[in-house]
């Protein structure tokens, strides 16, 4: 059986109502590329939605879909490191499941990478008091992001947005991001960014419209202490240099 050209990591957590439009929507999108992309479900629900996928996956054009469910739950971030592992695709990255950023600009991600790019990651641009689900939740976002751009990049690398559920690599360059990480979840994505500019990998950044969130299924409070303490394992480690032990992601 050929090779994927683009392997495509969607991370759910009880989706089974939305999964089939998702799906539908991506394979449109893509056109003549569906046939050439393998999609991975990295899924932490208890839903139906493996047994919904499993009854339209054919009809769908994709070379493979598959849903890898996860017993117990792992999170975004181990989730995705999983189903990395486990892609075939040259170019391998993730989307969010409710589509925040337009599944148009895979194509765009795809053009960035063969031109020579190690990954092309999605920041989103836009007012996000008029676009989150809450004020709070803008008002955190906004404080973490000053916290990101000047205690761990400094001059090194000013990304617009480092939270965007848009992310793709060479293969390659993704098994090496996303092993041994100490951030779990949301800030999974931050750290890999951190790593990638000291690694010297080349990162190309698209603009994409800020559209409106979704909900989230996590309380604020909780998002609040985890992203708080890994931040700071983030900068120990990156910053500082400190040999941080706990529960890395590489599984």
């Amino acid at each position: 059986m050929n090779e994927p050209e683009l392997t495509i990591v969607i991370p759910t957590y009880n989706e089974g109502d939305i999964i089939v439009a998702s799906l539908k929507r991506l394979s449109t999108t893509l056109g003549d590329l569906c046939k050439q992309t393998e999609v991975i479900i990295a899924d932490d629900g208890t839903d139906d939605l493996p047994a919904v996928v499993e009854q339209c996956k054919n009809s769908l054009g994709f070379m493979a879909v598959k849903v890898m469910r996860n017993s117990p739950a792992l999170g975004k971030g181990r989730s995705i490191v999983k189903a990395f592992n486990a892609s075939r695709g040259a170019i391998t990255g993730f989307i969010d499941v409710d589509f925040s950023v337009d599944p148009k600009f895979i194509h765009d991600a795809v053009r960035e990478i063969k031109k020579g790019n190690d990954s092309c990651i999605g920041s989103r641009v836009g007012d996000r008091f008029k676009s989150d689900r809450s004020l709070m939740t803008s008002i955190l976002a906004t404080t973490f992001r000053w916290f990101y751009r000047h205690l761990l990049f400094g001059k090194d690398r000013n990304f617009t947005d480092t939270q965007c559920g848009f992310k793709f690599f060479k293969l390659e360059v993704a098994w090496e991001l996303w092993k041994d990480l100490v951030a779990p979840d949301g800030l999974a994505d931050l750290e890999v960014l951190v790593k990638a500019v000291k690694l010297g990998y080349k990162i190309s950044e698209l603009k994409v419209p800020r559209i409106n969130d979704r909900r989230g299924k996590r309380r604020l409070s909780r998002i609040f202490v985890h992203e708080t303490v890994a931040l700071g394992r983030i900068f120990c480690k990156y910053r500082l240099g400190w040999n941080i032990k706990g529960n890395p992601l590489g599984v």
